[in-house]
């Protein structure tokens, strides 16, 4: 709950886009810096998320304001981010910040006039550092989003309508801490997912490790082997997001 996690993510995008680190043994430039845990999962094979990120070029994959840090910024957002001195404008979001518990982790910020629904008095976004200063900052300078992340992460025993907690095994950690999907009962959890990937989410989180090996083996029976095309056969949109053969090419991945 502290500024820590914004530094951290910070420095991982500028050291992410120091030098040739980004180029992928093809030669590929990924476009997207995507940020993982270690118990994020995907949900598609790296076929279909392309096809995602196809769509969206040009554009972060950030909720207005209040985003889980899970999110996926596109290369030109990132890198200003980190271009500009930092201390500034994180400065600037600090003097927004209040401490509305400290026992449960709530946090309050004053929205700027430009990014707040409100005027009369200034919206307040409630959240901690990590899911308020990027997206925030993101917003504020007018950068194009989706309006939604990658990723899905829920801090309740059910999604919207839908009791998944009754066929999922789904655990609720406590206050402050995403619900962990168990995966025992993959047939149930294969339908919320095709909820989920309607509903544009590629990937979930808190994930097992049972329910990471029954994914993997499920995507590896669906996996197509693609032979590589070289950019110069490519069309000039197409190339711009999709001359690589695996979604490793097209992110840069981290985790914490």
């Amino acid at each position: 709950f502290s500024y820590k996690m914004v530094d951290v993510m910070l420095d991982l995008i500028e050291s992410t886009l120091i030098g040739n680190y980004t180029a992928a043994p093809n030669g590929c430039i990924p476009n997207w810096i995507h940020f993982a845990s270690a118990n994020c999962l995907p949900l598609v094979s790296c076929d279909k998320t392309r096809e995602r990120l196809r769509s969206s070029v040009g554009k972060s994959f950030t909720q207005h304001i209040k985003s889980a840090q899970w999110m996926t910024l596109w290369v030109a957002h990132a890198r200003a981010l980190v271009q500009e001195n930092r201390t500034q404008w994180i400065a600037s979001w600090k003097s927004r910040h209040s401490w509305l518990s400290k026992k449960t982790g709530t946090q309050a910020y004053i929205l700027p006039h430009s990014i707040s629904r409100f005027k009369h008095p200034p919206e307040k976004a409630y959240g901690a550092p990590d899911e308020i200063v990027i997206s925030g900052e993101i917003a504020l300078r007018g950068f194009p989003t989706t309006n939604q992340t990658l990723l899905y992460n829920t801090f309740n025993d059910s999604y919207h309508a839908l009791p998944i907690a009754n066929f999922l095994g789904l655990r609720h950690l406590g206050t402050g801490h995403a619900s962990a999907f168990l995966g025992t009962n993959m047939t149930e959890f294969w339908r919320l997912s095709e909820v989920l990937i309607d509903q544009g989410f590629l990937f979930i989180r808190k994930g097992t490790k049972l329910l990471a090996d029954n994914i993997m083996e499920h995507l590896k029976q669906q996996r197509n082997i693609h032979v590589y095309t070289p950019p110069s056969l490519l069309d000039k949109h197409s190339s711009t997001v999709s001359q690589c053969t695996t979604s490793e090419d097209n992110f840069q991945y981290h985790g914490d």
